[in-house]
């Protein structure tokens, strides 16, 4: 796993619905990539680096995406919260779980209204939030020790840990039932996005 599969899986977290939005920042964030690995040398030529630099400062930037980016990780984080919280109350009394109310606790929380989780952030991060509650454990594991540079949703290397615990959340979706719910489990797995196998 390198840079490029954290872009892709940011984009994917962050857009889960908004492919041609997912495409240029991702796209930002591969041209950053590149060039922080030195894959984008300026040309040996010195009559073509004008052109080089230009075009460089034309290239579409990860910072101009940075409001939407603000907003998707905090909808995102909340999605996220929403499944650990509904996995915990799930395991303290089998059965039980009553995600309206878990809903409204997190909105309380975060300052959201209810209705603003159930119209905007539930039926656009609820196919990612496996991986929100993974990435909500990553940052509660790195909180007291973080890194010297903060990659979003983590490093390359940690990426198969971050599945790992993705995958693990999206059993326990597609196991749960909310109370008196007529629509079966919390996240069907079939609606969960595909996690790719990592070694």
């Amino acid at each position: 796993m390198n840079g490029f599969d954290v872009a892709g899986v940011a984009g994917l977290m962050l857009w889960p619905h908004d492919e041609q939005l997912r495409k240029k920042a991702v796209e930002a964030a591969a041209i950053d990539v590149a060039l922080v690995a030195g894959m984008m040398p300026a040309p040996a030529d010195p009559s073509k680096r004008p052109g080089y630099y230009e075009a460089l400062d034309r290239r579409p930037r990860v910072s101009d995406y940075e409001a939407q980016f603000r907003q998707s990780v905090t909808r995102g984080a909340i999605a996220g919260s929403i499944l650990q919280l509904a996995v915990d109350r799930d395991a303290a009394t089998p059965g039980m779980m009553k995600l309206g109310a878990v809903k409204s606790e997190l909105g309380e929380l975060f300052g959201v209204s209810r209705s603003t989780i159930d119209n905007d952030i539930w039926p656009v991060y609820r196919s990612v939030a496996h991986l929100w509650a993974a990435w909500n454990t990553y940052v509660d594991e790195i909180k007291d020790a973080p890194p010297a540079r903060f990659y979003f949703p983590c490093p390359a290397d940690r990426l198969p840990d971050l599945f790992a615990c993705a995958r693990a959340y999206g059993e326990r979706a597609s196991a749960i039932v909310p109370h008196r719910s007529p629509h079966g489990p919390l996240i069907p797995a079939a609606d969960l996005v595909e996690l790719p196998e990592v070694a």
